[in-house]
């Protein structure tokens, strides 16, 4: 894991957006007195996470956006008093579609960050890891806990992990194993 941290960075959601943007700030945004770490892209839809490759190839990074990208995939309003408690960002699907864009951004040496919920969830953050996330850009009474924790991982075991993760057929199952996972290393580390 790269860095747990809350830079501000330009976002475009779309190629040709992005594209203009570049064109009109330059590469760094001296030109127009804006300070700009890269362009980079939201991957918040299951159609922006399959077409990630094409996006990366114009992006100096992508960032997930785990709220939307988990409603949109699951097909559940966030807002709906009743569906809403029913949305889980580990769900296999999501899982899915974050393992599709890391995988495409890393043929393309572009960095990924994920953002939303699902950053500052401990139990997700080994298989985030796992899945080639870069980046966790968290709430900051997350970030103690989440350092200490991301400390105490490995790169092999947290691949192995989300490997098995994304094998897993529900939500409740992925959790299961990810819980039995950690007990396991607690226990070992006492």
């Amino acid at each position: 894991m790269k860095r747990i941290q809350s830079r501000r960075k330009l976002r475009m959601t779309t190629v040709h957006r992005k594209r203009v943007l570049r064109q009109v700030v330059g590469s760094d945004g001296k030109e127009v007195g804006v300070a700009c770490n890269g362009v980079g892209a939201m991957i918040e839809t299951p159609a922006a996470a399959m077409t990630a490759d094409a996006i990366a190839r114009d992006a100096d990074f992508l960032s997930i956006g785990t709220n939307d990208l988990t409603q949109y995939a699951l097909a559940m309003d966030r807002g709906h008093a009743e569906l809403a408690p029913r949305l889980d960002a580990l769900h296999p699907a999501v899982l899915r579609l974050i393992a599709q864009t890391t995988s495409a951004a890393r043929a393309r040496f572009c960095p990924v960050a994920v953002c939303g919920g699902l950053a500052s969830e401990p139990l997700a953050v080994p298989v985030l890891i796992g899945l080639g996330v870069e980046e966790l850009s968290v709430v900051p009474s997350a970030v103690g806990e989440l350092k200490a924790l991301i400390a105490t991982l490995n790169l092999t075991d947290c691949r192995e992990l989300a490997r098995e993760a994304l094998e897993q057929n529900s939500v409740e199952a992925v959790r299961a194993l990810v819980a039995r996972k950690r007990e396991l290393n607690t226990e070992v580390t006492r």
